[in-house]
């Protein structure tokens, strides 16, 4: 099996997309001198993964190749599911904000109470607390 590795870096850069060239195969002679049949089946298989909201310039052009404007309403998609995501983190750190101000003054409330029972309690004279 022979890549440059400036190939592998390349393709890693484009999108995420790993691509492994299929091996080099070489094909022994027959070693059966008596048979007249000189035919061989060869096998090789390639796998190719990528990750990313887009596939990678060659995999777009084919959709484009079979069907004229689908690249741009791929990216059309990815855009949408970007805006939408962020959409949504931002209503995440509202809400987590809500609930941190909610607690800070819950804490507050409660601390003023224990406060005012721990002094009632301690003193020799009463207090008149009311909530």
């Amino acid at each position: 099996m022979s890549a440059n590795s400036s190939d592998m870096d390349s393709n890693a850069d484009s999108g995420g997309e790993i691509s492994v060239p299929p091996p080099e195969i070489e094909i022994p002679p027959n070693s059966d001198s008596n048979s007249t049949d000189s035919r061989q089946m060869v096998m090789a298989s390639s796998q190719e993964f990528f990750a990313g909201p887009l596939p990678p310039p060659r995999i777009l052009k084919g959709y484009e190749e079979v069907l004229s404007g689908s690249a741009d309403r791929i990216f059309r998609m990815a855009e949408n599911e970007q805006s939408h995501r962020h959409a949504l983190e931002v209503d995440e750190q509202k809400h987590f904000q809500q609930m941190v101000s909610i607690q800070v003054k819950t804490d507050s409330t409660l601390q003023n109470r224990v406060c005012i029972l721990g002094l009632r309690w301690r003193s020799p004279r009463s207090y008149q607390v009311q909530f």
